[in-house]
């Protein structure tokens, strides 16, 4: 017997020594558990009452929807140009934009009122779902349903985090987030003001707002001939149609003659006769359609640019202010208590011991619809935004000189990037934010988990840490690796930017005059059909 109790006590505390060593292991800091908060995506279902599901969530919003719309009602679009009167097209846009996104909205509070749910957003799926190897540490995913306010996902989150823990045996963590999920990192930090929480990330961040939201909601859409044509070298169409036995249409030739027709103010006219008509029917479109859709959604509001929340408040729910208090409230706290006061929240994180990383994207314009498509951006969010408050220039234009020379005075030009268009020093975080040019908004490679690793596992890891990660990153999409940024590092914007030095492009202001009275004519026709 005692032989038997001996080994039994030898077991015992064998096992106790492993599991201690193995908590050690977890909790020590090059093994940071990381718990990663993602972006709008996670599928959307609805129970029914036989058992089953319906899911809501992906829905088909493909091109080819689109342009079956088009084919299909080409005569109201017809009709309608020629009698100015959109009434019967602003129906059929708001019918097929709510037959895909009506099944998900909420209620007028920004509530789930059917039942329907984000798949995986259950606390006991840790490790079941979530569980994966990152640098031979755990990683967790955490899935939320995008559509709710932050607010209303923070128990959940917190549950989750609680759980991570006890799985780990480590009670300290750090929290990688992108997207709207970085606006879930923020209202978490802001909320429970966890010691434990030693670092966040935020990767492509779109805290201060994700461009097509605010301005969709807004209605501040605007069609830019530079950023159409410049839109064409970001496109990978691989098209190659027949014209005549000796011509064909090729991505390349479609390009050219964008572009020739921009330098005749040809492109112009076509923008402009479409922000004409857009000017005209976009009150008819915007509200009630973002009720039924996207505005509905108070995770979607979170992404809604400061510069455009008041107003869009006021298109999306103007005249139904009581209709929609508890939506209006909802979204209201977010705002004024996450939106605004990011940085205090970001300042008192790193005053209390907790370090905060940022990643940013650019070499991607933004939509050709919004009015800021001559910032950098990642394609979603701007630069400036992303990286809380960094200056950049135009994609035409570099900083000035003379403002790289006022930097250099003050030690401060190790900021400015190798293109010179943008400025670290201004931004919140100089010294741990990262730059990575030609990388989009929806393009997570895996390239880049090296640096986070980089980030979360090292202590006081920076910029000037590693001079394979410096501020400035490219991203090669041939080898599917980023690697320091130079001067030389062209991308499909750069190749856009050579042909604004064209022949045509220098007789331009030749064509001005033909322009302008050409739209005036137009203005006043289809002003007086409107009327």
């Amino acid at each position: 017997m005692k032989k038997v109790i001996s080994v039994l006590l030898c077991i015992a505390i064998l096992s106790g020594v492993i599991a201690v060593n193995a908590a050690s292991v977890i909790a020590s800091a090059d093994n940071l558990p990381i718990i990663y908060v993602g972006g709008y995506g996670c599928p959307i279902s609805r129970p029914n009452e036989d058992g089953s599901k319906t899911v809501l969530y992906p829905v088909d919003t493909s091109t080819d929807t689109i342009l079956g719309y088009l084919t299909e009602n080409k005569e109201i679009i017809i009709n309608a140009i020629l009698t100015q009167d959109w009434s019967e097209f602003d129906d059929k846009i708001y019918e097929i934009f709510t037959s895909m996104y009506e099944p998900l909205m909420l209620d007028n509070n920004g509530n789930v009122s059917d039942g329907s749910y984000a798949e995986f957003n259950d606390d006991i799926g840790t490790v079941n779902y979530f569980y994966r190897n990152f640098r031979g540490v755990s990683q967790f995913e955490f899935h939320y349903d995008w559509r709710l306010d932050p607010y209303d996902n923070m128990a959940k989150l917190r549950s989750y985090v609680e759980n991570v823990q006890q799985v780990t045996g480590s009670e300290d963590y750090a929290i990688v987030s992108r997207c709207m999920g970085c606006n879930l990192a923020l209202t978490y930090m802001d909320v429970y003001k966890d010691p434990h929480l030693k670092k966040v990330v935020f990767y492509a961040g779109a805290n201060y707002g994700a461009s097509p939201v605010g301005e969709a909601f807004s209605g501040n859409l605007v069609v830019d001939p530079d950023a159409v044509a410049r839109f064409m070298y970001c496109l990978d169409m691989d098209i190659e149609i027949p014209i005549t036995d000796e011509l064909t249409l090729t991505e390349e030739s479609l390009r050219e003659i964008l572009v020739t027709l921009s330098d005749v103010y040809g492109l112009d006219f076509a923008c402009w006769a479409v922000n004409n008509v857009y000017s005209q029917i976009y009150m008819d479109i915007i509200p009630r359609t973002m009720r039924k859709t996207l505005g509905s959604f108070p995770g979607y509001w979170s992404m809604v640019d400061d510069r455009y929340f008041d107003e869009a408040k006021k298109v999306v729910f103007g005249g139904m202010e009581d209709e929609y208090a508890g939506m209006i409230e909802k979204i209201d706290n977010y705002h004024n208590n996450i939106y605004l006061r990011q940085k205090k929240i970001i300042d008192e994180f790193i005053k209390n011991g907790g370090q905060v990383f940022d990643i940013v994207k650019y070499g991607n314009q933004c939509t050709p619809v919004s009015p800021r498509s001559n910032e950098l951006s990642d394609k979603v969010c701007f630069v400036s935004d992303s990286s809380f408050g960094a200056t950049t220039s135009g994609y035409k234009t570099v900083l000035d000189d003379s403002y790289i020379s006022a930097l250099a005075a003050e030690g401060k030009d190790k900021y400015v990037s190798p293109d010179k268009r943008i400025d670290a020093s201004t931004g919140l975080m100089p010294d741990t934010t990262w730059y990575i040019n030609n990388l989009e908004h929806a393009n997570f490679d895996t390239c880049v988990n090296a640096l986070i690793e980089k980030i979360v596992y090292e202590e006081n890891f920076t910029v000037f840490s590693d001079p394979d990660y410096p501020q400035y990153l490219f991203y090669d999409e041939e080898t599917h690796s980023i690697v320091p940024e130079k001067a030389e590092h062209s991308t499909a914007i750069d190749a856009w930017y050579e042909t604004t030095n064209s022949f045509w492009y220098k007789l331009k202001p030749f064509f001005k005059i033909f322009y302008d009275v050409f739209c005036f004519f137009v203005r006043i026709f289809t002003f007086t059909r409107y009327n």
